[in-house]
């Protein structure tokens, strides 16, 4: 049972949206850590809240930067013996899953607002 708790990511490299490995990580407004493409789906959404504490953020922009420093964490993680290797795998598929979420979300937004711009037109 500790080996296998060992090969488990610290809980520092977890996204709090996914709780999967970050493999691209950036930081909030607020200083909070997540996957890119999880709180970019969460943003979509619910544009200028953070998913992590439900609080607006103080100027309504989320304004993401990568945490190089989680990735290099992530990235030693990944090269050590006792490394899960099966976490990055499902950290791309989580990312894969919410890229594609918000794509269709984006593409049904768009949609919806061509329509409305057509029927307006049409009155």
């Amino acid at each position: 049972r500790q080996e296998r708790a060992s090969s488990e990511p610290p809980a520092v490299l977890l996204c709090p949206i996914t709780m999967g490995l970050m493999i691209d990580p950036v930081m909030d407004a607020n200083g909070h850590t997540f996957e890119r493409a999880a709180i970019e789906q969460a943003l979509v959404f619910r544009p200028g809240v953070s998913p992590l504490t439900n609080a607006p953020y103080s100027d309504g922009q989320a304004r993401l930067t990568p945490n190089h420093t989680v990735r290099d964490m992530v990235e030693e993680y990944m090269e050590r013996p006792d490394g899960n290797r099966n976490a990055l795998a499902e950290a791309q598929a989580v990312r894969a899953r919410a890229l594609d979420a918000a794509q269709r979300k984006h593409t049904h937004s768009q949609a919806v607002h061509r329509h409305t711009e057509a029927s307006g037109r049409e009155d």
